[in-house]
């Protein structure tokens, strides 16, 4: 009698034990879920941080090759420098493309050798996109004179569906020494300038241009080039 007692009184606190034990863990189980699911909300309503104008957004390094620059042989990199020397027309497309609207591209250049009398040129590119204009920046027609002639080189910044009255060719003598080659993108309009004075300008008749690919094509020059940067404006 006495052992079927203790038996059934053992019985009785073992429900009681498993009832307060399953009281307690059912709050803990909530309480962990809830955090989790309004970590999650409030990362997904984050708003997209602006970028400040003037910050670097891409600088090239090529003190150790192309650094993922991609072009055929004709573009090699010599003491931290891209360079180019093909008669015929090479390109390279610059690995990255902003997500900005509004850019500048700043680039330092030699034309250190003419190798292709007059039928030569130097362009640096934006491929046109659904809704956004390409564009080219050039220099070129650079020719071997005699001392004292001056050589009927232009230079011009064009978009691709440009309105025709801005336009802006100008003649241009860059000579063998470095250059700094500036283009300003904002808005509809696209900006050249050479030097920190601006050179040439293009209205397109998109709403927008276009922030990329971007890419560089040389033919008929000894061509150096020894900065690319592109910053936020």
């Amino acid at each position: 009698m006495l052992r079927r007692m203790f038996c059934v009184l053992w019985l009785v606190c073992a429900i009681l034990l498993l009832v307060s034990c399953s009281s307690n863990a059912s709050p803990a189980q909530t309480q962990v879920s809830q955090p989790k699911a309004s970590a999650t909300a409030q990362v997904q309503a984050s708003p997209t941080l602006s970028v400040p104008k003037g910050t670097v957004l891409y600088q090239a390094n090529w003190s150790h090759g192309l650094a993922g620059w991609q072009g055929p042989k004709a573009w090699t990199t010599v003491g931290g420098q891209l360079v180019t020397n093909s008669l015929t027309t090479t390109s390279i497309v610059v690995p990255y493309r902003p997500t900005v609207a509004n850019y500048a591209i700043e680039t330092r250049v030699q034309f250190a050798r003419v190798l292709v009398n007059i039928h030569n040129g130097f362009i640096i590119y934006a491929n046109d996109e659904p809704g956004k204009d390409g564009y080219q920046a050039q220099v070129y027609q650079l020719a071997l004179r005699g001392a004292g002639m001056a050589p009927p080189s232009y230079i011009d910044i064009a978009t691709d569906k440009l309105i025709g009255t801005t336009f802006e060719q100008h003649d241009y003598q860059p000579g063998t020494v470095w250059h700094t080659y500036r283009i300003e993108v904002v808005g509809d309009q696209a900006t050249l300038f050479v030097d920190g004075t601006q050179s040439s300008r293009s209205i397109t008749q998109e709403d927008a241009i276009s922030n990329g690919p971007f890419g560089l094509s040389s033919w008929g020059f000894d061509l150096r080039v020894s900065s690319f940067v592109i910053t936020a404006l």
